[in-house]
């Protein structure tokens, strides 16, 4: 498996989304970089990298040489197959196991990878693969969306006792 490392750069002097996509394109054409996205609102590029063949220096160099101003980036973010702590208590599983038409444990696992990415703000490609391939908990997310599943759980998530828990479930769009 590849080792994936994610960086963070703050760009101070972005005007628009010409920038953006400017900083994307050299970023990408760099060794070893699977993905670069620059967002002008929030003025920040995420670059996801194989560390072995790239660096963050090479990076902080390349947007520099375009004019940019940059803050260093962040510390990196490894993908762990490491597991995870629970994202939901018992009885909240409880309460969404018959909603979801799937009590397993495997249906419990996926949920928690779906929660965990809402709860941290993660990319999908960024989950912990102990929840498995994040392409499954995207599909299964796209299919409750799709067949009505999450609008129940949406519902279920505002109206219970565990409200505050799940407050992330409205957010779950992507």
């Amino acid at each position: 498996m590849v080792e994936t490392a994610t960086h963070i750069f703050h760009i101070k002097n972005m005007h628009c989304d010409d920038c953006a996509t400017l900083i994307d394109d050299t970023l990408r054409a760099l060794p070893g970089v699977h993905n670069a996205r620059a967002t002008y609102e929030t003025r920040e590029v995420r670059v996801e990298l194989d560390p072995r063949r790239t660096s963050p220096e090479s990076m902080t160099a390349a947007i520099t040489d375009l004019g940019f101003q940059i803050k260093p980036p962040t510390a990196p973010k490894t993908r762990s197959a490491k597991p995870i702590e629970p994202q939901i208590s018992d009885s909240t599983w409880q309460l969404l196991a018959p909603l979801l038409g799937d009590a397993t444990p495997r249906g419990r696992h996926l949920f928690e990878g779906i929660a965990y990415k809402h709860r941290h703000c993660l990319p999908w490609r960024e989950v912990p693969t102990s929840y498995g391939p994040w392409q499954t908990l995207y599909a299964r997310l796209a299919r409750w969306r799709s067949d009505g599943t999450w609008t129940k759980v949406t519902e279920a998530a505002q109206h219970s006792a565990f409200a505050d828990e799940l407050a992330w479930v409205k957010c779950a769009r992507d």
